[in-house]
């Protein structure tokens, strides 16, 4: 059973404890339990800011990129990918517009991608 699992536990058995069973230090028993409580909040959440942390970075850091570039990056390539869709509504609409436009975006979007990924490769 897992740390967390436990006091969760004793979580269960603090609360369903009778009132006429606490003596006169229940007060106390009270605080040392928050004590515990606060204790294995800041452990166990300080692990999970940790692995999230490390998660967030793992994707931008392989293509040795920071945070903000990878933004930068991604937002770019999001608004090419919306215009690209613009223009293919209308070129659905009207056939005689943007005939080579949005295929021209889409390839050079897979150009920049592909490029970035075989430099990556052979680092």
């Amino acid at each position: 059973m897992s740390e967390l699992e436990e006091h969760t536990q004793e979580h269960t058995q603090f609360e369903s404890e009778d009132s006429y069973t606490h003596s006169n230090n229940t007060g106390e028993k009270v605080k040392e339990y928050a004590k515990q409580c606060l204790e294995l909040a800041k452990t166990k959440g300080g692990e999970y800011a940790i692995l999230l942390a490390e998660e967030f970075n793992r994707h931008p850091k392989k293509y040795k990129m920071n945070c903000g570039e990878h933004f930068f990056m991604a937002m770019k390539s999001s608004l090419w990918s919306m215009g690209a869709a613009v223009v293919f509504a209308v070129h659905a609409v009207f056939p005689m517009m943007f005939q080579t436009t949005g295929s021209s975006i889409i390839s050079s979007l897979n150009k920049t991608f592909d490029e970035r990924c075989k430099a990556d490769k052979e680092e």
